[in-house]
């Protein structure tokens, strides 16, 4: 999974100096200007997070990150500029699913706890779909497909007694034959069910994790 950053700003000497603050602890490429960044994401790409001035000649950070936002859904996208105006904000927002807004002059802490935020944010989301994808196999009953599965629920952290109880819970076992079955008690079981449903993003009680495991798997 990518954990590449990509700034993207007009003027070069901005682009260096973020790339000198930030290098030591992401891993940044940088593109001067909305055409020569989405350039960069078919060479370079994917990216988790891409970081954006607003204002730029021909293309502004809104539409260059309008545009990120159809070719790679999954990126995290952020606007960095100057003209914190609520007026370009709220563009920012609406129209690019901007998941941060932040303003010129900002401090390097700043901006390192946004990529920070934003690529747990790339993780929590990809991870998840990555999580179902793999949890279809394994439950399958293909050894082969369980197997390559392996590195991705390795991933999203859910365990082999976890993806057990998933599998009893798809073929409509209760709490209480789960607990019978595998020998625990039915709170220990109902604590792995939790678990289950918020690794898979279902944390919401009222969706019924069978309902979802069979409609999903």
């Amino acid at each position: 999974m990518t954990e590449k950053i990509l700034l993207v700003d007009d003027e070069r000497n901005v682009l260096d100096a973020l790339k000198t603050a930030l290098r030591r602890e992401f891993d940044l490429y940088t593109a001067q200007g909305g055409a020569e960044g989405l350039k960069s994401m078919g060479r370079n790409g994917p990216f988790a997070v891409v970081v954006s001035d607003y204002k730029m000649p021909g293309m502004n950070g809104v539409e260059f990150l309008e545009h990120l936002r159809k070719l790679a859904p999954d990126c995290v996208r952020i606007i960095l500029t100057g003209h914190g105006d609520l007026e370009s904000a709220i563009a920012a927002v609406n129209q690019s699913e901007v998941f941060r807004f932040l303003t010129k002059p900002c401090p390097t802490q700043v901006l390192c706890k946004a990529l920070r935020d934003g690529l747990t944010k790339y993780r929590r989301d990809v991870l998840g779909v990555k999580a179902a994808d793999a949890l279809l196999r394994v439950l399958s009953g293909s050894e082969a497909e369980a197997l390559a599965a392996e590195p991705v629920l390795g991933d999203a952290r859910l365990t082999q007694r976890e993806r057990s109880i998933a599998a009893r819970i798809r073929r409509g076992n209760s709490t209480k034959e789960i607990a019978e079955a595998l020998d625990l008690s039915p709170r220990t079981v109902e604590t792995y069910r939790d678990n289950i449903r918020k690794k898979l993003g279902i944390a919401n009680k009222k969706i019924n994790l069978k309902s979802y495991l069979s409609s999903v798997f």
